[in-house]
């Protein structure tokens, strides 16, 4: 007997609805891996998760040479393009123990104030945690490294700690994107950049208007002076 097309397509009916089943089957385990796969990415520590002070720190380590710590900060108009960056370079003594155990226990903050001592930005740098996969943070040679390319909780990326003797101390931080909530431009001088880890050592700098290269709606690029 000859089968007709539509006794073929009835007895395929059953195949192509199984195959159905079985894609869907197969994106809802795709979506679940991908989903553990961000959560694992975006994962920050518990650890220690501080807080900028109320008020500008006292008795922070200060550069040598003011005027090559810098701070360039850029609004754009599309978010995930926001930056910042603070390099304090040619710092004063601080030791690896100055920079306490950000691999499990002390965290960092990233503050800027202005000049009533009122918080104009605040980063946090969790200690401990997991970054795509790997430790945020890491030994490197006689200091700290911490990356995090999910840029959370609030946009910091990056952080160098260099120890060294007076006058070649560093610190380096720096973040991008959406989640960071960056001051309104322009920005009235003088403000004060901190790098505040939870125990209580701090690393500071202070820039006055004379130390300003660019102040407009966008961007705030200076170098410090004190």
């Amino acid at each position: 007997m000859l089968e007709t097309p539509r006794c073929r397509m009835l007895a395929a009916s059953p195949r192509l609805t199984s195959s159905r089943r079985a894609a869907r089957r197969l994106h809802l385990v795709l979506a679940l891996v991908a989903a553990a796969i961000a959560t694992l990415t975006a994962r920050t520590a518990t650890a220690g998760a501080p807080s900028c002070a109320s008020a500008p720190a006292a008795g922070c380590r200060t550069s040598k040479v003011p005027e090559q710590t810098r701070i360039w900060l850029h609004d754009q108009k599309v978010n995930r393009r926001d930056t910042i960056v603070w390099k304090w370079r040619r710092g004063q003594t601080t030791t690896r123990a100055d920079f306490g155990d950000p691999e499990h226990l002390h965290g960092y903050a990233l503050c800027i104030y202005d000049a009533q001592g009122g918080l104009l930005f605040h980063g946090t740098v969790p200690s401990g945690g997991t970054c795509n996969g790997r430790p945020c943070w890491r030994p490197t040679g006689a200091g700290f490294r911490y990356r995090n390319g999910a840029a959370l909780p609030d946009g910091l990326t990056k952080v160098v700690l260099k120890p060294g003797s007076n006058g070649s101390a560093g610190a380096i931080v720096k973040g991008r994107g959406e989640p960071l909530d960056l001051p309104s431009m322009p920005i009235t001088p003088p403000i004060t950049v901190q790098l505040q880890e939870e125990s209580g050592p701090c690393w500071t700098a202070t820039y006055e208007a004379s130390g300003v290269r660019v102040n407009d709606g966008e961007v705030f690029r200076a170098g410090a002076s004190e």
